[in-house]
């Protein structure tokens, strides 16, 4: 068994051990994962992520063939986990459960490549998407609290952080604005799967909302650029919102043919925009770095099978990617011209980087760094159907 992707469907699919007969049994816009066989072949096990917590659903197939048998069903909810395993008997699952939550940290690097990491806020939230403001002296970022994410803004070198919003939503992907007075963010309300842009002032008060925006993703930019960007519906395209008129203007005079927009920043000076574009062929992710000028809005690309986009260097001659190898991560700097990505730091290993944000003039980063704990729970009689 394992799973793979149509478009945007998760889809199980059963095999012969000589792989033959691939067979699709279950497929959901939601990501399934962790599929399991039954202990007589008679049925798959999977998770459906739903939350979290997320749910555990069975499909029957025949044991000889693989063939589904049935419609999927719904077994259990609540199941705090990402991976399962069934006993023998088909009478007991084990789990594992995780806790994680995040920091922000000030990561700079010395001459010879050498990494430093300095705390810049502690305790057991999850702090995350950090920007700095247009004047380097401020963070903007978001904290995850009892179900609610927030916007905070705090010194550039940590201290007390103020809540900007205060909305039970989930608020996300926080960006300055040019004169570093306002901060626009992407807003998933109770119910709702489309995200909302809003823009409130930077000292807090009634937040503002684009009426007519619609994003089709989960981040967006803003300074220096005079609009606010984040990726159109069906993210083949970017969209530029005026924060004046509201008019949306596509970045791209054609919509990406194959693949999608994963992430997209302004350029220092404002006039271009770095794009990460990613595909996937034969189950695998493949990412392209491309630079957009905006009076243009043709497509140069600058890399491929790219690693994931931190941030332009100031003077604007390359990028800055975070790249996960065998064995280790690095920064590594992508010249605009062509050649070879040069390393500029090399970090540990078993460090979980999340989001990232340059200081003013590239002298180090902003990264959150996550702590995750696991156990392992075992649920007896967790099929009502097994006996």
């Amino acid at each position: 068994m394992y799973y793979t992707y149509e478009g945007q469907r998760t889809v199980l699919v059963t095999v012969g051990t000589d792989g033959s007969r691939p067979t699709k049994i279950a497929e959901d816009i939601t990501q399934l994962f962790s599929p399991r066989c039954a202990p007589g072949g008679d049925a798959v096990y999977y998770l459906r992520i739903a939350g979290p917590p997320n749910e555990l659903w069975k499909v029957p197939v025949s044991p000889e063939t693989g063939h589904p048998r049935g419609a999927p069903r719904l077994v259990a909810t609540g199941l705090p986990s990402w991976f399962i395993t069934i006993s023998r008997d088909g009478k007991r699952l084990l789990y594992s459960k995780e806790n994680s939550h995040s920091n922000l940290w000030r990561l700079t690097v010395d001459a010879s490549g050498r990494p430093a990491f300095h705390p810049l806020t502690s305790g057991t939230v999850s702090d995350g998407w950090p920007r700095v403001s247009p004047d380097g002296t401020r963070i903007v970022f978001t904290r995850l609290l009892n179900d609610a994410q927030h916007v905070y803004v705090m010194p550039i070198e940590g201290g007390q952080a103020r809540q900007v919003t205060q909305s039970g939503s989930q608020n996300m992907s926080p960006a300055w604005s040019p004169d570093g007075l306002e901060i626009a963010y992407l807003s998933l309300e109770e119910g709702s799967e489309e995200a909302i842009v809003y823009k409130i002032g930077a000292q807090g008060g009634t937040p503002r909302r684009f009426a007519r925006a619609r994003p089709g993703g989960q981040w967006l930019d803003w300074a220096p650029g005079s609009r606010i960007m984040y990726p159109a519906p069906g993210v083949k395209n970017v969209l530029l919102l005026d924060p004046v008129t509201e008019e949306e203007t596509p970045l791209l005079r054609k919509d990406l043919i194959e693949g999608s927009v994963y992430f997209a920043l302004f350029s220092p000076s404002g006039g271009r925009i770095a794009l990460l574009t990613v595909r996937r062929r034969e189950g695998r992710r493949q990412g392209f770095l491309s630079v957009v000028p905006l009076d243009t809005g043709e497509r140069t690309q600058v890399a491929e099978d790219a690693p994931f986009l931190v941030g332009w260097a100031p003077d604007e001659r390359g990028l800055i990617a975070h790249e996960r190898e065998a064995g280790g991560q690095r920064l590594v700097f992508i010249p605009l011209t062509g050649g070879a990505p040069r390393t500029l730091a090399l970090l540990p290993s078993d460090c979980l980087l999340g989001d990232w944000a340059l200081l003013r003039g590239g002298s180090g980063l902003v990264v959150s760094i996550e702590k995750v704990v696991s156990d392992a729970w075992l649920l007896e009689n967790f099929d009502p159907d097994v006996r």
